[in-house]
């Protein structure tokens, strides 16, 4: 993707089926969120940040889905320590932080009922209407981004 001429932004929202494959074992997951860590630098390092802007976005909570759940303590940690990462690093110009905009306040590691498909992992189409009514339209204007545009986590209209 990076080597694609015209790309205007860069938007990076992955790593919770990594997290949900991977095996259920304190190696696995340490692991796995060293990856996901990794690959975040890797598609974020090379991008001329003066050139197009790129957003991070956090990963949103599956807890209550019976294949990562077990155990789920082991994956939530996983999760949690990469949001962590994405939400404080200062790899990205503004972070979208789904994780918050997705989540059950009553529990936080649970996905909105109203948002949630039915298997506790996927967002139904009012989920992502959420997610995207909470991205702010001025991340995708077209004009140049000025010098000291850089910052490391953006405020998200929750629920």
């Amino acid at each position: 993707m990076l080597a694609q001429s015209g790309i205007t932004w860069l938007v990076v929202f992955e790593g919770v089926n990594d997290i949900g494959t991977a095996a259920a074992t304190p190696a696995a997951q340490q692991r796995v969120t060293a990856d996901l860590i990794t690959a975040y630098q890797q598609i974020n390092h090379p991008r001329p940040r003066q050139r197009y802007p790129g957003y991070g976005a956090t990963i949103t909570p599956f807890g209550g889905n019976t294949g990562y759940d077990d155990p789920f303590w082991l994956r939530e940690a996983a999760r949690q320590a990469v949001n962590a990462w994405i939400r404080t690093s200062d790899r990205f110009d503004a972070v979208l932080d789904f994780d918050r905009v997705a989540q059950d306040p009553q529990n936080p590691r649970q996905l909105l009922p109203a948002f949630d498909v039915g298997d506790h992992l996927h967002l139904n189409p009012a989920g992502y209407q959420a997610l995207a009514n909470a991205v702010p339209g001025r991340l995708f204007r077209l004009t140049p981004l000025p010098p000291d545009f850089g910052f490391s986590l953006m405020k998200l209209p929750s629920h």
